[in-house]
Parts: C-alpha cells; structure tokens; sequence
C-alpha cells in the first residue's frame, strides 16, 4: 500500500490516542466503505483486519467507529450480516454497549439473543452501569420486559375484555364484523402494511422545524377510516396516565406546563425516535393485556382464527418490507399511533412519576417530550438523576436523545412546550407579537399577498392564535375573530 503519512488529522483527533498514525490512502479507502453502510460493513471490518498491527490502526479505526455512531440508526433498523462480529474487533467497550443496549429491545429474536450473549462477555470496569447488590455489572435490567412467553402470561378471553372495557372479540370473525372489513382477502391486503403503488400507506417527508427531515408513513383512505374505528371504539377505552398530556382530550400543552409553575429548577428530556420505538411486537403485547388472544403470536388470516391480538397489531403499524415478519412499528401519520404510544408508555409514565415524587419533583409527558421541576437539586446532584431517568427509559424500551437536554433554572426563561412557566403562564412575547403583526398585515395587505401562494397559511395562522387564546383569551379571541374574516373573504377583497 502507498502511504501519505502525517500526524494529526482533521476533525476527529479527540477521538485519537496521542501520537496516531495517519494514513490518507487507508482513510480514503475506510471512508469509502463508510459511504456504502450497512451493506459494506462486513468488507470495512476486513480492511481494517488488514491493518489491525499497524501504527495506521488508530486512526482507521476512530474513523469508522464514529461512521459506526452516525449511522447506528440505519445499521440498527435492520442489522447488516457480520454486525456483532465488528462490534467486538473494532469498537470499544463502552460504544459496543450502547449499541447492546438498544439491541437488547430489538424486534428481532435472533438479534436480542446475540446482544444478550455480547453482553455476557463484556466487562466494562471504566463505564458506569448498574450494580448488582454484590456490586458486579447486571445488564438484566436492560433486558426487562423480553423474557420468554412474557407475550403469553396476559389475561385474555372475553371476560377481561369486558373488565378493561373494549369490545369483546373472540376471533378474527368478530374482528372484521366490528370493523367492517368485507372479506379476508381484504383483511389481508390491510395487512400488508407497507407503502407503494397500490398499497396501503404513502410515506413522504416534511421538514423539522429543528432542521433535518421526519418520515410520515400515512395510511390511505380505507385504512384510515380502519384506524379510526380502533381509535374511538377500542383504544380510546383505555386510561392513560395522569402524566402523559399530549393527544388526550381535555388536555394540552397548558395543562403539561402548569405543574411546573414557579419552580426554581426545570430539567427537560426528549425520546429518540419515539414513534419508531414502539414496535409491532410493543403493540401486540399493549392488545394482549386488553384481553386479545395472542394465539401462537403468528398472523393466521382465518375466521376461526382466536389470533385477534397479532392481526390487529398487524393494522395499526408499518413496516418497510411486506415480507419481514415481526417487523413494522406505530407509523407517525396514522390517527391511532398517539393513543398507542400513551398507553404503551404507561409504565414509563408510573416509573418517572414515582422518581419524581422521591424526590419532591414533579414530572409531565407530552408525546416524547419528558419534563421535570423542584424547588432544588436531587440528592446526588443533576448526573445521578440523570442516570436514572435514562435508566428507566432504556427499560421500558425508550432512547434518550442526549443533545436535546436542557436544565432551566429560574434565573433564565422556563419554557415547557411553547409556554413559559416562571412565574405565570404564558406564551412567549415574541410570538405574540409576531402572530399579531401577522394578521396586521393581512389585513392591509389581504391574504393573498402575505401568504404567497402558501395554502396552508392561513390555518397556521389560526393553529397560532388558538394557541395564544388558550393561554390569553383576551388577547387570542380578536385575533380568532380577524382570521375567521379571512376566509369568509371579509378583508381579503
């Protein structure tokens, strides 16, 4: 190999040990292959085989290690051939079980099996994780809720049914009566549950007010009314904690930021890849302990079928492949994924509820957003409480996003879903004078001009001033009152 050796390389030598070599050839060769992730990854980990006893290691290695990071997401949706067996020859222990750790809930079995086992072998001495009461490592607690036949323990038949309160369904006969599904043919192309030329969802994406993109994997028409029916006549049965507030009737962003009210010390977290997160396998587990029978845990499309739990699982998720059996997840664009996920996080909700009140907190929900408030600092400090919460996330098979952790103290703006809570409640003053001036122009200007050409301006518009009436109804109402003109054409003439 010809070489084009020099120290210190650009961008990631906080990642190097001191005195690493630099190859550029290598390099180049090792991002190549990181371009081509996950399908290269089994032909990266022989390239850097190659070098393992050379001086140039380091360096090649870091490089695909933090490619490895970047692209974790996409080589974890469905993990390549030969994953493990990178794992252990090229990166180091504390990343191998970060990567265990979310591996551990994963979908697939076989791939929760061989975490398991990886983890068994590590011994992370300089990573702090849980101890046992014998202060040794116990990675159980990163397993919970993945035993064997734990799917098979719920309560089901019809009388629990009918304790929880949903309809009582007995079999697939019943299932497709109650949602008016003409035939098992049509049951089945339901459950294909994919997105394409003639299937059942259309995925696209928007942009994230945060920068980036976010998929929406939206059910057509049929499918949708489909959904709706499960929504109102099943879903909507079921309590969710007092916690949670987002997508709960008679509850809010107000009613999730108001607990919080006044408090010197405010801590926010956020969900990674929340609706993502919550797989098929979640769901069915979620209608199991309503009472479905869960049968053989198997899609069998029959009248007779007592399966009603994996086939209704079936209809409330998507999954990028019709033919990847287990696969799928609560799609974000469906109307039943919001109800779903509040009752699949009523662990989670309990769990941090019951950390908070330890320690004279308080806690609140709002989708994948986590928030919560005291009068002062854990005992411990703020990293302990930290920890738990993440702790307690990653048990109850949820991710922390670890950039998008704010603590607010009362010194600075309090700011918990849009609304300010330092010492009143109250939307920021930027936004309303912004919305304000919004509807001024229009008004002089007319629509048409201020929107330009956007059809969705003036229901922003409106989303924006609702929010500000719910808050301040004095201050929202006039704005409400000029933007119903505008579409009755009142000041747009």
């Amino acid at each position: 190999m010809t070489s084009s050796k020099s120290k210190n390389p650009a961008k990631y030598t906080d990642w190097l040990p001191v005195g690493a070599v630099h190859d550029e050839v290598l390099l180049e060769r090792v991002r190549s292959l990181v371009a081509a992730l996950p399908g290269s990854l089994s032909e990266l980990g022989a390239c850097l085989a190659e070098v393992e006893s050379f001086a140039e290691f380091d360096s090649a290695a870091v490089l695909a290690a933090q490619a490895f990071d970047a692209r974790l997401d996409d080589l974890l949706r469905r993990p390549p051939k030969g994953l493990f067996e990178f794992m252990r020859s090229n990166l180091p222990v504390d990343q191998q079980l970060q990567v265990c750790r979310r591996l551990v809930k994963h979908p697939n079995l076989p791939t929760r099996r061989r975490a398991v086992t990886l983890l068994k072998r590590l011994r992370p001495d300089d990573v702090a994780l849980p101890l046992s009461a014998k202060g040794e490592w116990n990675w159980r607690g990163w397993t919970r809720g993945t035993e064997p036949g734990r799917l098979f323990k719920h309560r089901r038949g019809v009388k629990r049914q009918a304790e929880v309160g949903v309809p009582q369904l007995k079999d697939l006969e019943a299932l497709r009566r109650r949602l008016a599904i003409d035939s098992l043919k049509q049951l089945g192309w339901f459950m294909t549950a994919t997105a394409g030329e003639g299937a059942p969802y259309c995925s696209f994406e928007i942009p994230k007010r945060s920068g980036g993109l976010r998929r929406i994997d939206a059910p057509r028409g049929q499918l949708r009314a489909l959904q709706r029916t499960v929504l109102h006549e099943i879903l909507s049965k079921v309590a969710v904690h007092e916690a949670a507030h987002g997508f709960v009737p008679g509850r809010s962003t107000l009613t999730n930021a108001a607990p919080h009210l006044g408090r010197k010390l405010v801590l926010k977290f956020d969900l990674r890849n929340f609706f993502p997160t919550i797989s098929y396998w979640r769901v069915v587990g979620l209608l199991a302990s309503l009472g479905y029978d869960v049968g053989t845990g198997l899609n069998v499309v029959e009248d007779s079928s007592r399966a009603v739990a994996p086939v209704l699982a079936r209809l409330l998720t998507f999954r990028d492949d019709a033919k990847l059996f287990g696969a799928g997840y609560a799609p974000q664009g469906a109307p039943t994924s919001p109800a779903i996920s509040n009752l699949v996080c009523r662990g989670l909700d309990g769990r941090l509820s019951g950390l908070a009140a330890r320690i004279g907190g308080t806690y609140t929900r709002y989708a994948d957003d986590l928030t919560f408030s005291m009068d002062a600092e854990p005992a411990g400090g703020l990293g302990r409480f930290r920890w738990w919460v993440d702790g307690i996330c990653q048990q109850e098979g949820f991710l922390l996003n670890r950039e998008k952790f704010r603590v607010l103290r009362a010194s600075r703006r309090q700011q918990i879903t849009g609304i300010v809570v330092n010492d009143s409640l109250r939307v920021p003053r930027e936004v309303r004078r912004k919305v304000r001036a919004m509807v001024h122009n229009c008004q002089k200007n007319g629509v048409e001009a201020e929107s330009k050409g956007d059809p969705g301006f003036v229901d922003r518009l409106r989303g924006l001033a609702a929010y500000i009436h719910m808050v301040h109804p004095e201050e929202g109402r006039p704005l409400l009152d000029a933007i119903k003109l505008f579409g009755e054409g009142g000041e747009d003439d």
